[in-house]
C-alpha cells in the first residue's frame, strides 16, 4: 500500500514537473510569438487606417482579459491589445486630466476613462481584399498628386526660363551691355529661380518616397 502511494505521489510530481516545463516556451516559440504579434499589430493598424473600426469611450476595462501585443504605441498614445477569449483586437488610450503639478512636473494620475478603438474582426482572405482595394484607391490619388507635382515643376521651370530670357533680351535691346543685362535679368527672375531650387530636392524626395511606397 505504501509502495502504491509512493508511486502515485511520484507520478503526480512528474506531471507537475512536465506542466512546469511546458509553461516555459522555447526560444524559437518566443520568436514566433513576437512575429505573430507584429503581424497582428500591422493588420489591426491597417484596418484602423482603412476605417474598419468602432470607437467608443469606456469607463472601466478589465485588463486581465487582454494581452498586450506591442510596446510601440499607435500614434504615440494607443496600446494594442488582444482579447484572450475572443482574439479580437482593441487599441486603448487612457484618458486623464492634466497630470502636471504647479511646477510643471508630471504626476501619476489614474485615468477617468479609456478611448477604445475596436478593430473589426476579419479573416485573412477578406482582409487581403480590403487591403488591395484600399491600396488601389490610395495609389490612384497618389499617382495624380505625383504627376501633378512633376507637371507643376516643369511649368514653373519653363516660366522661369522664359522670364529670364525675356528680361535679358529687353535689357540688351535697351542698350545695356551683356554683363549688366545678365545681372539684371537674374535679379528679376531670382524669385522664380529660388522656387525652382527649393522645389527640386522636394520633388526628388517625393519621387524616392513614391517608389518606396509603391514597392
Amino acid at each position: 500500500m505504501e509502495k502504491l502511494e509512493f508511486d502515485e505521489l511520484e507520478e503526480v510530481e512528474q506531471n507537475i514537473n512536465l506542466s512546469e516545463e511546458k509553461e516555459e516556451p522555447k526560444e524559437y516559440e518566443k520568436l514566433l510569438q513576437v512575429e505573430n504579434n507584429r503581424k497582428l499589430c500591422a493588420k489591426a493598424i491597417n484596418l484602423v487606417e482603412y476605417g474598419c473600426f468602432n470607437q467608443k469611450e469606456e469607463t472601466i476595462i478589465d485588463f486581465t482579459k487582454y494581452s498586450r501585443l506591442s510596446i510601440k504605441k499607435y500614434k504615440g498614445k494607443y496600446d494594442v491589445y488582444q482579447n484572450i477569449d475572443t482574439l479580437s483586437i482593441v487599441l486603448i488610450c487612457p484618458l486623464t486630466e492634466d497630470n502636471r503639478d504647479e511646477d510643471g512636473n508630471k504626476r501619476a494620475v489614474n485615468p477617468y476613462a479609456y478611448d477604445c478603438i475596436y478593430v473589426e474582426d476579419m479573416d485573412d482572405e477578406t482582409y487581403e481584399k480590403v487591403r488591395v482595394a484600399a491600396r488601389n484607391n490610395l495609389f490612384s490619388s497618389i499617382d495624380i498628386c505625383y504627376k501633378a507635382g512633376f507637371i507643376s515643376y516643369f511649368v514653373l521651370l519653363a516660366i522661369t526660363v522664359f522670364t529670364f530670357i525675356g528680361c535679358l533680351i529687353g535689357y540688351l535691346d535697351g542698350g545695356w551691355n551683356f554683363y549688366f543685362s545678365l545681372v539684371n535679368a537674374l535679379q528679376l527672375s531670382s524669385p522664380l529661380l529660388a522656387a525652382d531650387v527649393i522645389a527640386l530636392p522636394l520633388l526628388v524626395l517625393a519621387s524616392i518616397k513614391y517608389k518606396k511606397l509603391k514597392k
